[in-house]
């Protein structure tokens, strides 16, 4: 289980599209094992081995893919997850958006597959802690 939750750390662990420079990055144009790793892990009752990497994982785009599916997953079930790990999961998001701050903070990126990537990034991570409604407006970082 450890193994699966490591990749999580992984900023490789996504898959561009080949044909799309300009979805590079883009959470609707991109793969990643990410959300099948949090759903197998949640449904085995290992929440807590997918809240202890999620701190860790890079801002890229499996990380999106990977909190859209956790999203999806409270949406369809809001009781798979305990009182405690509701917690825990909204304190890991939180600690997300330094990283999103910082990247926000680069100077220019001349390849323009990673400059679209830091573009779809900051677009739509954000959006995805409007959704959160135990996050506050001021950490959204600007995009």
């Amino acid at each position: 289980m450890n193994e699966l939750a490591n990749r999580i750390t992984d900023g490789r662990a996504y898959l561009n599209p080949t044909n799309n420079i300009r979805g590079t990055g883009s959470w609707q144009c991109c793969t990643s094992e990410l959300p099948l790793i949090a759903e197998f892990l949640v449904r085995q009752k290992q929440t807590e081995i997918l809240l202890a990497a999620l701190p860790k994982a890079p801002v890229r785009p499996a990380l999106t893919l990977l909190l859209m599916q956790i999203e999806e997953m409270i949406a369809l079930d809001f009781n798979l997850l305990s009182d405690v790990e509701y917690e825990t999961l909204s304190n890991d998001v939180k600690l997300l958006w330094p990283k999103v701050n910082e990247l926000n903070k680069m100077g220019k990126i001349f390849d323009v597959g990673e400059s679209n990537t830091r573009y779809h990034l900051l677009d739509e991570l954000p959006r995805l802690q409007l959704n959160h409604r135990d996050v506050s407006q001021s950490n959204v970082p600007p995009t």
